[in-house]
């Protein structure tokens, strides 16, 4: 069976009446076909889980049919996108600038459209969606399309109006084990390889870091492997005895470079003078290591991150105000103003990054920061590629409580927390791709109305 799509942009001059048509056809990407094609850990299997929320979280609730609640909500671009089944999440470089939803837009959010219920309808072979814009909603350059989820379309990756529609959570499973020192283990894992089935943990004890590589079935039931953590195996475990990194108490944290190497980092928060980082850089493929202090005048740093073992999961600290990306580290300002963009090869090399309105107003996760698709995701923020920090609505915990980055694998996200292992989807996902022949503008003294078909054929 072969999906096709169709577009078809109506605008109406309001003074004048002129009608323009602008259609296109489509094609369809691998975007919801992942999503029911690929369960991570197994976690699509259990009937019912605990979840951070305390509900059960049906899938097909938001998936299921397609038509209408899979696609129910549509994209605008501005540029073309690449037209490939894999391209199925926006760029940073090609956000959205319009959306809408299964809904009435009763927001003030103008880049926002309406669901046209009257004249959306299923068809005897898939289903005809309609969206009104008034003249003050979607102005730009229309140069792409896209369907997507409906709670995608409520604002794309994020905005002023609304971000609680990016990530998902989709099911929690908690940990088979009953001993924390285990549990640690998962707290503390830096980088995940889900075609490989395992993982790096990264901790400190006793003047010593702890690098631990951890099978875990993700993708793969071998013979001694269950669906949880209780049948996780070390597979190697090395310590390293560095003289100038070491932890302060609690505070230091690890991450995964994507460099070839990870990095350790502790420092002493401060609000005046001079920061004062230490770190160590160990290579992944031998564990080898460098290590020093960096120093920044008139840099005010937050705390870069804490690791606490506790054997209770209420007292337990895991949390990183600081990512990787490109090769920078962006950490956390001490007042959560802003970001310090520090790079790891030269780091005479900084330059500040100011938070739109409020500055971070509290943790997305057990972090401050968490990348995804190659964007920094803030509680009410999130900075591009470009460094461009873009205010958003603010919706705490839209990452739940883990402690460890969300490691992306096609649709889903995956990361642990102090009690369980936590599985989201990313919402505004690219199910179809059109571009248009030529862009269309679309003005203030226009109305439009984007009619978007999906038919199946034989």
């Amino acid at each position: 069976m072969v999906v096709k799509g169709h577009t078809a942009i109506e605008l109406t001059d309001v003074n004048t009446g002129e009608v323009e048509t602008y259609e296109h056809d489509n094609m369809v990407t691998n975007a919801i076909g992942d999503a029911f094609g690929c369960n991570p850990f197994g976690m699509l299997y259990r009937a019912v889980e605990q979840t951070i929320t305390g509900t059960d979280i049906v899938l097909d609730a938001y998936l299921l049919p397609i038509c209408p609640k899979g696609t129910a909500g549509i994209l605008l671009f501005s540029e073309s996108l690449e037209e490939d089944k894999d391209n199925t999440y926006p760029s940073s470089g090609n956000l959205p600038f319009a959306w809408a939803s299964n809904d009435v837009n009763s927001s003030t959010d103008l880049a926002r459209g309406s669901y046209n219920a009257t004249e959306s309808a299923r068809l005897s072979n898939g289903y005809k969606y309609v969206w009104d814009f008034t003249t003050s909603q979607g102005n730009g350059t229309i140069a792409a399309l896209a369907l997507t989820n409906p709670l995608g379309g409520r604002g794309g990756m994020g905005n002023i109006n609304s971000d609680d529609g990016v990530f998902k959570l989709i099911k929690t499973s908690q940990y088979a084990m009953s001993d924390y020192s285990e549990r640690w283990y998962f707290y503390c894992i830096v980088e995940l390889n889900i075609e490989e089935n395992y993982a790096i943990s990264l901790s400190y004890s006793n003047a010593k870091v702890w690098i631990r590589k951890l099978h875990v079935a993700a993708t793969e039931l071998g013979l001694l492997d269950g669906m949880d953590e209780g049948g996780y195996r070390i597979q190697e475990e090395d310590m390293l005895e560095p003289s100038v990194f070491s932890f302060s108490g609690s505070n230091g944290t690890f991450l995964d470079g994507g460099d070839g190497y990870w990095y350790g980092l502790r420092n002493t928060a401060n609000s005046s003078g001079t920061a004062t980082v230490y770190w160590i850089r160990i290579s992944k493929s031998d564990h080898s290591f460098t290590e020093g202090t960096w120093t920044f005048a008139s840099t005010f740093l937050a705390v870069l991150g804490t690791q606490n073992y506790s054997t209770s999961q209420y007292s337990i600290t895991c949390q990183r105000n600081c990512c990787i990306r490109g090769g920078y580290l962006y950490a956390l300002r001490y007042n959560r103003s802003g970001v310090y963009k520090i790079s790891l090869s030269n780091t005479a090399d900084i330059t500040y990054i100011e938070f739109p309105a409020a500055g971070a107003s509290s943790s997305i996760s057990n972090c401050y920061l968490q990348v995804v698709n190659g964007i920094i995701f803030g509680t009410n923020f999130m900075i591009l590629e470009d460094d461009t920090a873009v205010e958003t609505k603010g919706t705490n915990s839209r990452l739940g409580s883990i402690t460890t980055p969300a490691f992306r694998y096609k649709n889903y996200l995956v990361g642990w927390s102090p009690s369980d292992r936590c599985l989201f989807m990313i919402m505004p996902y690219l199910a179809t791709i059109n571009n248009l022949e030529h862009a269309v503008e679309k003005t203030a003294d226009k109305t439009m109305k984007v009619t978007y078909t999906l038919t199946e054929q034989a």
